[in-house]
């Protein structure tokens, strides 16, 4: 299901930003997002803040993948925005990070479930 999921919601991020066109952004600040590492323990991670321009205005997004270690003010990220709406924007590069996750995850899971299946299955036949 896991996997399944994570290719369906590819190809829609796919099929929503297809005409999008693409600009430099610069990154102009970070969000504080609070979490737990694995041990359970209060992590704060950052959030990057891109800012972008589409014929003279200006415009931000903030990434949807947050890191202890963010870039610093003033890296460039590469942003897609909708020309109709350009305040509707992505960053690819958070985009295939959370694919990538979603895959390795589904398919681990996937592996898993198989796996105990087999289990089962020679387990009622001994």
């Amino acid at each position: 299901a896991v996997l399944g999921y994570s290719v369906i919601s590819m190809n829609q991020q796919k099929k929503a930003s297809s005409g999008y066109e693409t600009v430099q952004g610069q990154v102009t600040g970070h969000q504080e997002v609070a979490g737990r590492d694995s041990q359970d323990n209060p992590i704060t991670r950052y959030a990057e803040i891109v800012e972008y321009q589409v014929d003279g205005s200006r415009f931000q997004i903030v990434s949807t993948i947050s890191s202890t270690n963010p870039a610093s003010i003033g890296t460039l990220r590469t942003v897609q925005y909708d020309p109709a709406q350009p305040a509707q924007a992505v960053l690819p590069g958070a985009q295939a990070q959370t694919r990538l996750v979603l895959l390795i995850g589904g398919s681990a899971l996937s592996l898993l479930g198989l796996f105990l299946i087999f289990q089962q299955t020679r387990k009622s036949r001994a």
